[in-house]
């Protein structure tokens, strides 16, 4: 019997995204309260003190994870004033978006998700009526 002969076709496998691109998407989406965030974002740009009294959480905490984020690239950020305007980047990832599609089925079976929806209007609306805030700040501004 003959010995097996090596592989010789020449059929490339497909390509995949570059490694880092699926890891930043994956990494950022793996965190309940990041997920919050983006589920939120999704919605229009927000600042940090929107975002934490619509969460019900500590300044720092929402601050430290919309770093992480945007450290990913998963974000953009823009100075108004003393606030900082944060918004999903315009030029996001395919696979983030494919996700964050795909996410919007399984939000209704947790229902922080349309609570925080709620609490975002209730907020913004307020934040309207109040001169000086950062909510001033047109919704469909660009970064």
């Amino acid at each position: 019997m003959a010995p097996a002969s090596p592989r010789t076709d020449t059929a490339q496998a497909p390509t995949a995204p570059p490694e880092g691109a699926w890891r930043r998407v994956y990494k950022g989406l793996c965190d309940a309260q990041r997920l919050r965030i983006l589920h939120l974002l999704r919605a229009g740009p927000l600042c940090v003190c929107h975002l934490t009294e619509i969460l019900g959480t500590h300044q720092v905490q929402v601050s430290k994870q919309l770093r992480y984020m945007r450290d990913l690239g998963l974000l953009s950020v823009r100075r108004h004033a003393q606030w900082r305007i944060y918004r999903i980047r315009e030029d996001s990832s395919p696979l983030l978006e494919a996700n964050l599609r795909c996410l919007e089925d399984c939000y209704g079976e947790d229902l922080r998700f349309a609570e925080d929806l709620r609490r975002r209007d209730e907020v913004l609306f307020r934040a309207n009526d109040e001169e000086g805030d950062c909510s001033v700040v047109p919704r469909d501004a660009p970064p």
